[in-house]
């Protein structure tokens, strides 16, 4: 892999490309030289990510509904201990 992405560089540095469109140039490239194996890989990549985004969002939403949940039920004035009874 490495030998392509420096092949790919190498013909986009020939090619007097800059800025913004040597990425899709090199991801071309490379999907050309690794008979698709790098675009499937990048797809693979994409998916696990928003998979795992999906994941840490779901916990923080569950934090924040359990902190939200906590301070509904807490009493506006602190309760203060009853003062002690006397007895005859």
């Amino acid at each position: 892999m490495e030998d392509a992405v420096q092949q790919a560089l190498r013909e986009s540095e020939a090619a007097d490309l800059t800025g913004n469109t040597v990425t899709p140039f090199i991801l071309h490239k490379l999907t050309e030289c690794t008979a698709g194996a790098s675009l499937r890989a990048n797809i693979a990549l994409i998916k696990n990510n928003a998979a795992v985004a999906a994941d840490i969002a779901g916990a923080l939403a569950k934090i924040e509904g359990d902190q939200k949940r906590r301070s509904l039920f807490r009493p506006a004035i602190p309760r203060q201990p009853a003062p002690p009874v006397a007895k005859p």
